[in-house]
């Protein structure tokens, strides 16, 4: 059972997250298992959220890292003993986010610890597992970035400089594009995971570093983007306000390179404003492709939160033609990529 005192959500979130990352990496079942947290000491319940589990037929407790908690790794090293001292059972810390020192001060000390989707080191077992050498080995679809991931690899990119970059805290960041702290956070994580940042913790907060410059932080995660474009609608009536949109796809292709403009204007809109428009009837599906006036991309994210202007940023603009089948269009995007990083 949970400690006194634990996030249900957040505990469960994680254990969830920990279950798939060492299921993908041992190929095993993890079985969950209850725990006596009340024989623990007051000091150690206060840090941690006490989970049980079965890990290769061995008996386990979960040390889950609560996020207030300003414990050293040498201070989770003497907790880890404790627990095992009292519960016999294999203590395991657990966390989001631990910095390359943390994880060499917890190895020294032959101590336990899983850092969900990055590294799994658990000596007793003889397992220390990278997620980083094994997404190597996964199919290109497998690792793309959440559209989560992207909007903030982007936002950060674009919007801040390497000051502002380090105050982007889960929580701040949260606040400005519209999403949960544990959603940024888990952003967070999937760029670390691909090497494109590293996550530092000052007491309870997690400070995101962006690893190398702009131009090789693209190069890095160009393998890894997604396209913007949830759909395409192609539309005979849109009775929108097109001065509030962004134009997008081919249309600001156009604004940024030397092509010309396509016949037809291409403008972007989120997905929960094309909810709110399809429940109003704003607009009208073209009964063929080719008669419509307006085509309409319905994108994963806001791209207001990465563009002021007319049009859409040019990141995403890239992450959408970099792959395109159109040579025309993949050469402008390598040209417009050039531009906007300088």
């Amino acid at each position: 059972m949970l400690a006194i005192g634990a996030t249900m959500s957040e505990t469960g979130v994680l254990l969830y997250n920990l279950d798939i990352y060492l299921s993908k990496t041992l190929h095993v079942h993890i079985s969950h298992s209850p725990v006596d947290s009340g024989s623990l000491p007051l000091g150690i319940t206060a840090d941690y959220n006490i989970a049980g589990c079965k890990i290769v037929s061995r008996e386990c407790v979960l040390l889950i890292e609560k996020p207030h908690s300003e414990k050293t790794p040498a201070a989770i090293a003497l907790d880890i003993k404790k627990v095992q001292d009292i519960t016999e059972r294999l203590a395991i810390f657990v966390t989001d986010a631990m910095s390359a020192y943390w994880r060499e001060q917890l190895i020294s000390k032959l101590t336990a610890f899983i850092q969900v989707g990055q590294q799994c080191y658990i000596p007793q077992l003889a397992m220390d597992l990278r997620e980083h050498f094994r997404k190597r080995l996964l199919r290109p679809q497998e690792v793309r970035f959440s559209p989560v991931a992207q909007l903030v690899l982007f936002y950060l990119l674009l919007r801040c400089s390497p000051d502002t970059v380090q105050d982007s805290t889960p929580s701040r960041l949260a606040d400005r594009l519209g999403y949960s702290p544990m959603s940024i956070g888990r952003a967070y994580q999937e760029l670390a995971a691909h090497d494109l940042c590293e996550i530092h913790r000052q007491g309870r907060e997690k400070h995101l570093h962006l690893v190398k410059s702009k131009s090789n932080i693209i190069d890095r995660a160009r393998p890894y983007l997604i396209s913007p474009v949830r759909k395409t609608l192609y539309l005979d009536k849109f009775r929108e306000l097109v001065p509030h949109l962004h134009l997008a796809g081919e249309s600001a292709m156009a604004e940024y390179t030397m092509l010309s403009p396509p016949s037809v204007p291409v403008w972007a809109i989120d997905t929960q404003r094309w909810k709110r428009g399809t429940a109003r009837q704003v607009w009208h599906d073209a009964v063929d492709p080719e008669g419509a006036t307006h085509i309409v991309e319905v994108w994963h994210y806001n791209p207001t939160l990465l563009s002021d202007d007319r049009t859409v940023d040019p990141l995403s603009l890239y992450a959408q033609f970099n792959s395109s089948d159109d040579p025309r269009l993949r050469g402008e995007a390598e040209v417009l990529l050039e531009k906007s990083l300088w």
